[in-house]
């Protein structure tokens, strides 16, 4: 089916749209789901893409279908192993950016609906993450931790409703201390690595002569791209801790 909602051709894809949105009310489907997303040495990077939109969807449709009896709504073992999923190492190790972005607003669409109640887990989780990731020089698995904070502040951030707000507060309060060390180590990495390329590039200048040859350009355009996952990251925690500023603390949300 995942195959067939591949396909260019309208006669093969909108059957298969619809046979799995029906899957959706069998139990299980969440689960099967999951299991092909994880899998990246079994299914093609086009397949796991769309099992993930299939499991945003599900979300949106089965987890809370407020005012619906007609809905399945995903039970909650079945709520637990999505978002132990989401939260695990295979996630966070994700090596697709396609698939690796989509996990992340999945991540984000659980949170609206269970967070902090029924998720209190989910930001020191992402945290944890992090912090392991960036000791252990784990470029690729900060970048999922922190990307997936991200979305998951930037879609609590929208709530409106009095208690929401409070609890986002409180959450900011906790998040900012946690969060500024990590942006901060990075920034001055970055900074540190870009102030070092023009020493280096005048050292392999003189040496060449006094001038730039095309061999020295093309290695500082490699170590500018291989600094590009670090200043992501830096961006990344800016984006973080706007949130949790603008949206966390009082005095700066209402002005």
């Amino acid at each position: 089916l995942i195959e067939q909602a591949l396909h260019v051709d309208d006669a093969v894809r909108k059957p298969a749209d619809a046979a799995l949105r029906q899957c959706e009310q069998v139990p299980g489907f969440v689960d099967v789901l999951c299991e092909i997303v994880a899998r990246g040495d079994a299914f093609d990077v086009q397949g796991r893409l769309m099992a993930v939109i299939c499991l945003k969807n599900a979300v949106q449709r089965t987890w809370r279908p407020r005012g619906r009896t007609d809905v399945r709504v995903i039970s909650a073992e079945e709520r637990a192993r999505l978002k132990a999923f989401v939260l695990s190492e295979t996630a966070m190790r994700e090596g697709n950016r396609q698939v690796a972005v989509q996990l992340a607003v999945l991540c984000s669409k659980v949170a609206r609906n269970d967070w902090p109640n029924e998720w209190p887990e989910l930001f020191p989780t992402l945290i944890a993450h992090a912090r392991r990731a960036q000791e252990a020089g784990s470029e690729l698995a900060m970048a999922r931790a922190v990307s997936t904070l991200f979305r998951s502040l930037k879609e609590l951030s929208s709530k409106k409703l009095l208690g929401h707000r409070a609890a986002f507060a409180a959450m900011a309060c906790e998040l900012y201390p946690q969060v500024h060390p990590m942006w901060r180590h990075l920034s001055e990495q970055l900074l540190q690595s870009l102030l070092a390329l023009p020493a280096a590039a005048a050292e392999r200048a003189a040496a060449a002569g006094g001038g730039v040859d095309a061999a020295t350009q093309q290695q500082l355009a490699a170590q500018l791209s291989a600094l590009e996952p670090l200043a992501e990251m830096t961006t990344a925690l800016v984006k973080v801790l706007m949130h949790v500023v603008l949206h966390g603390f009082p005095s700066t949300s209402s002005a």
